[in-house]
């Protein structure tokens, strides 16, 4: 049985609608699922995977929030819940403009979000702390990276998800990877629904991360470059392959529900590339060997 380290991780990149909260707040219900004691903190401004695990309230009605605890006039028992599904939720709310000036008016305006919140929870209190960012760069944003220093990047087909992967490389890793180590734990197409035999996009979101970023992508969307060959050249046998986390109603009537998708339906077959994504955590990068 491989060890599994306590760390933190961030549910992050530079484009919005690529089911970031989706992704975030399942693998924290999938890590909890195995075992682990786990935090789920959103801090995406439009907190829309608080409010699709029923913390729709807690966003303009809550007596204390992030920015206390950052600012030491609360501690991080007083914003933290139960979500009933095994792990515990640091709920999203509508003040993280005025908690991004504040940061921005301290000393050490990067380090807040590690000196106050993850480094005394983590190990201590959870053994994974999954947190889900907005699309947009921000304060909050930085402080999540260089606190969590792990990220998974999930995108959508289309050529603004591919952009947005360069992106978030070029402008927000790089300049960061100056000052600490920051691992990509794992690239996840998601929201699959196409063939990936012709050039629709689908094909193009996976054989781009495969071909450019191939130790970044999961068993369940690895696809070597000899079988794109064989597709191409009509020596394809058998089914085609059905790579990444595929388009799935479930997600959004679960959401609905409020509760992850393994309370709405223990038999969706996404379920198992969530617990792949869940070991990818607990292991800190994908293994193509098991």
């Amino acid at each position: 049985m491989e060890e599994k380290t306590p760390r933190a991780v961030s549910v992050s990149v530079l484009k919005g609608g690529v089911g970031k909260s989706t992704i975030a707040g399942n693998l924290a219900e999938t890590l909890a699922h195995r075992g682990n004691t786990v935090l789920f903190m959103d801090l995406d401004s439009n907190g829309h995977a608080s409010a699709g695990l029923g913390f729709e309230d807690h966003y303009e009605n809550y007596e204390t929030h992030l920015g206390d605890v950052l600012f030491n006039t609360a501690n991080p028992s007083d914003v933290i819940f139960d979500t009933g599904f095994g792990f515990d939720i640091l709920p999203a709310t509508d003040n993280h403009s005025s908690i991004e000036n504040q940061i921005k008016e301290t000393e050490m305006p990067s380090l807040q979000l590690k000196n106050n919140l993850i480094d005394p929870l983590l190990n201590n209190e959870y053994d994974y702390i999954i947190v889900d960012n907005s699309g947009d760069k921000s304060t909050l944003l930085n402080n999540t990276l260089v606190a969590a220093q792990n990220i998974i990047m999930p995108l959508t087909p289309g050529e603004e998800s591919l952009h947005g992967l360069q992106r978030t490389k070029e402008d927000l890793l790089k300049p960061l990877r100056e000052y600490i180590d920051l691992n990509i734990l794992a690239i996840v197409p998601n929201r699959l629904s196409r063939r990936i035999d012709y050039h629709y996009g689908d094909r193009k979101l996976v054989e781009a991360i495969n071909r450019g970023s191939p130790s970044k992508v999961p068993n369940f969307a690895r696809i070597p470059a000899e079988d794109w060959n064989k597709m191409d050249n009509g020596d394809w046998q058998g089914k085609l392959p059905k790579p990444g986390i595929r388009e799935n109603n479930e997600f959004t009537e679960a959401y609905g529900r409020e509760k992850p998708l393994r309370e709405y339906n223990p038999n969706n077959p996404e379920l198992e590339n969530l617990e792949e994504l869940a070991q990818i955590v607990e292991r800190g990068g994908v293994n193509h060997d098991g």
